[in-house]
């Protein structure tokens, strides 16, 4: 199969490890490998000779490994492959055909501004669609390395965040003796059972929230996330919950909660792993502060299970002094 090397040049002025996150991240580049399969991803670590598989909606795509990775300055990848309905493929017609491509990320500096490269093989019946896709896939990545959010959002972060914050809450929830989850240690304070079952009450929602009605977002992302840990972390103040999230009077099953609440945290880790973060959730405003943002949301839940678990752990000691005495 003839091919021809496809090159292409775009010129962004941002930080040069703005544009090579860009290149790499999982977060965006699912939003500019879009531009020419709905759903492509990579599975790859990026280190030089790793495998990199890159998969659409359909689980189809292209296998191959990582030729050179020279950070901030150079990416470029051979395919060996192809994959079909999940499974790669080495042997057939069409993958032997593809095996020996090439494609190149190369950066570098010209008067003040980051020089961006992309070379790519592409056979002459695919060259007019390829060559399209790359001048909208390099409009995004133009779009997304010059916006300062990207260094205000850190996936990868905000997962290990989420897993952690998991590992805390049911940590102390898992402290409480069966006799102790549903005492309240003083009159008129919920029992553990109860801040369990505000939290999930809270965070059952978040995903039909997340996954609702968003819109292109006209501020920084971040924005209101000092507002969430103004009134989240700040232990000593007192709020009154909506109506909606306040717990039943009991009595809770324990096991049963630690159990429902693993399984909530599970789709809500699904989505600030896979979607765009960036966007702005009409379908529900927070109340008294407004519309937030993915990630805002995100933080919400973080900031909010740690007020929680603060009071958790606040609880526990004072039924444990109780069932001592």
């Amino acid at each position: 199969m003839s091919k021809i090397r496809l090159q292409k040049t775009v010129t962004i002025h941002a930080p040069r490890e703005n544009v090579w996150r860009v290149l790499i991240d999982d977060f965006y580049t699912r939003q500019w490998y879009a531009a020419f399969s709905p759903g492509t991803h990579a599975i790859t670590d990026w280190k030089t000779g790793s495998k990199a598989l890159f998969l659409d909606d359909s689980r189809s795509g292209l296998a191959g490994i990582v030729m050179v990775n020279e950070p901030y300055h150079e990416l470029s990848l051979e395919y060996k492959g192809i994959i079909t309905d999940g499974a790669e493929d080495y042997e057939s017609d069409e993958a032997v055909e593809m095996a020996g491509f090439f494609e190149s990320y190369r950066l570098s500096e010209q008067n003040g501004a980051i020089k961006l490269n992309i070379a790519c093989d592409v056979t002459n019946k695919y060259l007019e669609v390829i060559s399209e896709a790359w001048d909208q896939a390099l409009d995004m990545i133009k779009s997304m390395a010059e916006t300062k959010t990207t260094d205000n959002m850190d996936r990868r972060q905000l997962l290990l965040d989420l897993d952690q914050n998991e590992i805390d809450f049911c940590e102390i929830l898992s402290a409480f003796e069966p006799e102790q989850f549903n005492i309240a240690p003083f009159e008129g304070s919920w029992t553990a059972g109860q801040v369990t079952e505000h939290i999930m009450l809270a965070e059952q929602g978040i995903p039909e929230t997340l996954l609702g009605s968003t819109s292109a977002t006209e501020r920084a992302v971040d924005e209101l996330v000092p507002v969430i840990e103004s009134i989240f972390l700040d232990f000593k103040a007192k709020y009154k919950s909506p109506e909606f999230i306040i717990p039943s009077s009991g009595p809770h099953d324990q096991l049963a909660m630690l159990k429902t609440f693993r399984e909530q945290r599970v789709n809500i880790r699904k989505i600030a792993a896979n979607e765009d973060l960036s966007v702005t959730c009409t379908d529900f405003a927070f109340p008294q502060v407004g519309e937030l943002t993915r990630w805002e949301w995100l933080q919400f839940v973080l900031c909010h299970s740690k007020r929680h678990a603060h009071q958790l752990r606040n609880i526990f000691e004072k039924v444990s002094v109780e069932i001592e005495k």
